[in-house]
């Protein structure tokens, strides 16, 4: 079932990125064709600059593109040997749940879990599984809402945050 989100979620990644390049692209020529007839205008003696009005929609609806393309975020970089992994949170009642979501089998010994920034310890001290495989899931207990909870990969010289979310 998780193999079939996870093509979901990268058709829909893939859908938002080209209908992103699709309103920037519409932009682009907008404002091209809206300086060129200006322009036009301008040399026939029949108009003069860009109408106020229009010059701040243009203004708007480029902020509007811009927000929500850095509003999807962006992916860190790894290093080497970082296991490619997804992990969902669930935070009720001063607990949280984290479970693996798909992706690589992990050393449980590996996988450090820190709510705001306060180790809570490695996922093998609460689990008794020694490999995080999809569905594997603990409980934190004493988080409140609003605390980040972190899940971090860390394998000798190499460390990465593999998961961050707000509980």
């Amino acid at each position: 079932m998780s193999e079939i989100l996870r093509g979901l979620r990268a058709a829909l990644t893939g859908f938002l990125a080209v209908i992103f390049v699709a309103i920037l692209a519409f932009m682009l020529v907008a404002i091209g064709l809206l300086a060129f007839g200006t322009l036009v205008a301008t040399a026939a003696g029949v108009g003069g600059p860009l109408p106020a009005s229009v010059a701040a929609l243009i203004l708007v609806l480029f902020a509007i593109v811009v927000a929500a393309f850095l509003g999807r975020g962006y992916r860190r970089s790894l290093p080497a040997g970082a296991p490619s992994v997804t992990f969902d949170l669930d935070a009720t009642d001063g607990e949280a749940t984290i479970v693996h979501d798909g992706g690589d089998e992990i050393d449980a010994e590996t996988l450090v879990v820190a709510v705001d920034g306060t180790s809570r310890g490695s996922w093998a001290s609460h689990s008794d599984v020694d490999r995080v495989t999809d569905g594997d899931a603990i409980s934190i207990v004493d988080v409140d809402r609003g605390d980040e909870v972190t899940v971090r990969w860390t394998d000798g010289d190499s460390s990465a945050a593999l998961f961050s979310e707000t509980a």
